[in-house]
């Protein structure tokens, strides 16, 4: 197997063959749950622009990739793609934990807030 293959089969390649779907029934709970998924990554896609917009480019952008993710794996009405939904939630894990340090270095006064915005608390 050459390199360009294995790249084509990972779960962040729209294109791959070897995406794993799973079918979903209109008005399961499955249904239910995907429908949540798209509005949380909605949710997370304004995060992301929010982020950017108050100069916190980095996080931005990478809630922005995350979201793309989520949504990516949860879109589609007839299917998941449970490769791309575990990837988005292995990122949120990250990102809550992330935010959560952040958060401690704000309040010890080691972090100063994006932007240059000075913090008054």
């Amino acid at each position: 197997r050459d390199i360009a293959s294995h790249w084509t089969v990972m779960c962040l390649f729209p294109s791959g063959g070897g995406q794993i779907a799973l079918q979903v029934v209109q008005g399961s709970d499955v249904d239910k749950w995907r429908q949540t998924l798209v509005a949380v990554c909605i949710g997370h896609f304004v995060l992301g622009l929010l982020n950017i917009i108050s100069l916190n480019v980095w996080d931005g952008m990478f809630d922005l990739l995350g979201a793309g993710i989520g949504y990516y794996g949860s879109r589609e009405k007839e299917r998941i793609l449970p490769t791309m939904i575990l990837c988005y939630t292995v990122f949120v894990i990250m990102d809550c934990f992330w935010a959560c340090l952040n958060s401690l270095l704000l309040l010890a006064d080691v972090k100063e807030v994006p932007g240059g915005v000075l913090a008054v608390l």
